[in-house]
C-alpha cells in the first residue's frame, strides 16, 4: 500500500498521526505474511512530505517484510524448540525415576516368581495349592508395582485426556476441528480429513475460511460465527461448503468457545456433518 501524500487521501480524513503531530504526509506498507498465510501485521515507512517510490524501492520493501517474517518465524521456532527441550528433560526425569523403580521395586517380586519357577522346573518342589498362593501373591504384587509406576508417571487425568483424544481422532461421521483464536485450524481428524480432502500437513495452520465460496468469504460469514461463539459461547450454521478439489458438499455446523481458567475465549471447536444426500434427496 502506497500514498504519496495522506493529507490529500479521504481515508486519512480521521487519522490524528496525519492532522496532527507529527503530520505524517508519505505511507508505504508491506503486510507480514506468516508461513501458514497468517497477516500479523505491516512492515511500513513513512515522510513528513509527500513522496513516492521506484519499483525498485517496492521490491527492496516487499523484501524486508518477507526477512521481517522469517525471523519472527525463527523465534517462535526457537521457543518451540526450548519449550520441547525442557519437556524432553522433565519427561527425562520421569524415565529415571521409572528406572530407578523398575530396578528396586520390580526386580524383587520378578525374582521371587522367577526362583519359584525354576524351584518347581528343576524338580526341587512340587505345584500344590500353597505353591500357587505364593505365586499367585508374588504375581499380584509384580501388578501393583507396574500400576503404580504408570499411575506416577501418567497421571490418570491424562489417560482419560489420552483415551478422547484417540477417538476423536478415529471419528469419521463428522469432522472435528480445533481452531486457535483467530480461526486457524491446530488440529484434524480422519472425519475431517475424509470430509474435506486435505490431510492433516496440508491443513493445519491454514485459516478455516477456507471451506468458504468466495461470496462468503466477502459476506464475512465465516468471521461472523466466530464472533457469535465468542459472545454467546455456541454459533451454528448450515450452507454449501467447499472441498480441496473445489466440489461442494452441504454442511451442518457447530463451533462452540474455548475458555482458559479466567474466561477469555482461546480457541474453538469446530463441528461438521455432511448433509449432502439429504439436501439433494
Amino acid at each position: 500500500m502506497i500514498v504519496r501524500d495522506a493529507s490529500q487521501d479521504l481515508r486519512f480524513n480521521d487519522n490524528p498521526l496525519v492532522h496532527t503531530s507529527p503530520y505524517v504526509r508519505f505511507y508505504a506498507g508491506a503486510p507480514l505474511i506468516l508461513t501458514g498465510g497468517l497477516k500479523i501485521g505491516t512492515l511500513c515507512l513513512f515522510d513528513l512530505k509527500p513522496n513516492n517510490m521506484s519499483e525498485l524501492q517496492e521490491r527492496t520493501l516487499a523484501t524486508l517484510s518477507k526477512q521481517v517474517t522469517a525471523l519472527l518465524e525463527l523465534n517462535l521456532s526457537r521457543f518451540l524448540l526450548q519449550k520441547q527441550i525442557a519437556e524432553t528433560m522433565t519427561k527425562n526425569e520421569s524415565l529415571k525415576k521409572i528406572a530407578f523403580m523398575q530396578s528396586h521395586e520390580i526386580r524383587h517380586p520378578l525374582s521371587n516368581i522367577i526362583g519359584l519357577v525354576n524351584l518347581v522346573k528343576d524338580g526341587f518342589a512340587s505345584v500344590d495349592e500353597n505353591w500357587l498362593t505364593m505365586l499367585g501373591e508374588e504375581t499380584n504384587n509384580l501388578d501393583d508395582k507396574i500400576k503404580q509406576i504408570v499411575s506416577e508417571s501418567l497421571a490418570v487425568k491424562d489417560l482419560k485426556a489420552l483415551r478422547y483424544q484417540k477417538m476423536v481422532e478415529e471419528i469419521e461421521d463428522y469432522a472435528i476441528l480445533i481452531l486457535d483464536e483467530n480461526g486457524c485450524i491446530e488440529n484434524w481428524n480422519k472425519g475431517a480429513e475424509k470430509l474435506k480432502g486435505y490431510k492433516a500437513n496440508e491443513i493445519i495452520g491454514r485459516n478455516f475460511s477456507i471451506f468458504y465460496s468466495e461470496q462468503d468469504q466477502l459476506e464475512k460469514r465465516h468471521l461472523n460465527l466466530i464472533w457469535k461463539a465468542t459472545q454467546e459461547g455456541t454459533a451454528r450454521d448450515s450452507g454449501w461448503r467447499l472441498r480441496k478439489d473445489t466440489t461442494r458438499f452441504w454442511g451442518q455446523v457447530t463451533i462452540t468457545a474455548i475458555h482458559d481458567n479466567d474466561g477469555k475465549v482461546i480457541g474453538f471447536t469446530k463441528v461438521t456433518k455432511d448433509l449432502t444426500n439429504t439436501i439433494t434427496s
